[in-house]
């Protein structure tokens, strides 16, 4: 039916963008990049493999990687607890004096 047709041309599209995309704009915009930089990614995404996640990590300075267990692709949304434990470790990494008071790690 039509969520069947819809669902293909998704796919196709998403493989077509894969496959055609040209990613390497991201190499020069990323390589001068001098900030710290985390990543968080589940290694149950559908769409991209860890793989994927940490070798584009490797590109950037200064990036940590961290990863989700059972949270798809979305894992802010499925997993909002245990990404937000990980944001506040990484942030509270920088300055933990000033921030103490005000970011409660749990």
């Amino acid at each position: 039916g039509r969520k069947k047709e819809f669902f293909a041309h998704f796919v196709h599209q998403f493989s077509w963008i894969l496959n055609n995309e040209d990613w390497s704009i991201w190499d020069e915009r990323i390589k001068n990049q001098k900030s710290e930089k985390l990543f968080i990614y589940d290694v149950s995404d559908k769409l991209f493999s860890p793989d994927i996640y940490k070798n584009f990590a490797q590109k950037m300075n200064q990036c940590f990687l961290n990863e989700t267990q059972e949270g798809g692709h979305l894992s802010m949304i499925s997993r909002p607890e245990e990404v937000t434990q990980l944001l506040r470790k990484f942030l509270l990494q920088f300055n933990v004096e000033s921030h103490q008071s005000t970011i409660k790690v749990a």
